[in-house]
């Protein structure tokens, strides 16, 4: 496998629902496994990756664009859903301006629903439907880093041997 430094790099944020409100519920705290799978395929494909969890984490809209440009991803992908729409459009349109070569994929219920209002003003280039593990380790495996914005129709990625997987890693 090549070192880490020549790996493409992708990055996984996940945004909390109640990322815009002051309580933060602790029934809310659940293990990112869609995320945590898609990493696993990721790294299985070779990619270095990241999982930056803002359930766990609180930053604010500032430090969240730093980190994000910081990790120097080739890929960024944002779980989002409807109440953290505004904060997804603001950290893709802020790493569009500080990391223009970044891919920017959202991926979540709201990209599922309502794509379009995350594909407006190149906020994202790409809005990923269905479960985000699947949709997430289709893209990698049928997007070549040219060319990150392919669209239509794609095959399903196919395990046949799930045992030939990495583990997953709960510390992403």
């Amino acid at each position: 496998m090549p070192s880490l430094s020549s790996r493409p790099r992708l990055l996984l944020v996940r945004l909390p629902p109640w990322l815009s409100r002051r309580n933060r519920h602790p029934h809310d705290l659940m293990w990112p496994v869609a995320l945590l799978n898609a990493q696993t395929l990721a790294r299985a494909a070779g990619w270095h990756t990241q999982i930056l969890d803002l359930h766990v984490e609180a930053l604010t809209g500032p430090q969240l664009a730093a980190r994000v440009v910081d990790f120097h991803p080739d890929v960024l992908v944002v779980d989002t859903m409807t109440p953290t729409l505004a904060t997804a459009l603001q950290l893709a349109r802020a790493v569009a301006v500080r990391s223009p070569n970044t891919k920017r994929w959202a991926v979540g219920q709201h990209a599922t629903a309502c794509p379009g209002d995350l594909l407006a003003k190149s906020a994202f280039q790409r809005a990923l439907s269905g479960e985000a593990d699947v949709a997430i380790g289709n893209e990698l495996a049928l997007t070549s880093l040219s060319d990150a914005t392919t669209s239509g129709p794609h095959g399903r990625l196919q395990l046949e041997d799930l045992d030939s997987l990495p583990p997953v890693d709960p510390r992403g």
